[in-house]
């Protein structure tokens, strides 16, 4: 008897490259973070700009009294340019984290970066709907 075992049993022993015996090497999450952290100072801009404009808004006295044309309008312009540069800063994020998740490179950061990604382009949606409703009043 033979102590070999016949062509087509027993199991290959597994390749030593670490662990990462599936042939996929490990891919870094830089992606993933660079469009999270896209998208996380943009909503926190977007807060924080309209936070400067209600404080414009009520430090002028525009609450009480009547603002002048010139002023509405400038207010209004300056919302709807921030909240546009703001947005196409977002959407590059989000197309970022679109990308991480695709190529495996930092998927849950992607991810996280997609969801607020909606987020903010929901809130821009309201702000300039809002900018743009003020410009109608004034």
């Amino acid at each position: 008897m033979s102590d070999q075992t016949p062509p087509g049993y027993g199991q290959p022993f597994p390749p030593h490259d670490g662990g990462a015996s599936d042939g996929l090497s490990r891919r870094s999450p830089t992606l993933g973070i660079v469009g999270l952290a896209l998208i996380s100072v943009n909503i926190v801009a977007v807060f924080l700009s309209d936070l400067f404009a209600s404080t414009v808004i009520v430090s002028t006295g525009w609450v009480s009294g009547e603002p002048t044309l010139s002023l509405w309008s400038a207010l209004t312009f300056v919302l709807v340019l921030q909240v546009g540069v703001k947005l196409s800063f977002g959407i590059v994020g989000w197309i970022l984290g679109v990308i991480a998740i695709i190529t495996n490179r930092g998927r849950s950061f992607g991810i996280a970066a997609v969801i607020l990604g909606a987020v903010l382009f929901a809130i821009a949606l309201n702000m300039t709907f809002a900018a743009l409703l003020l410009k109608s009043i004034g």
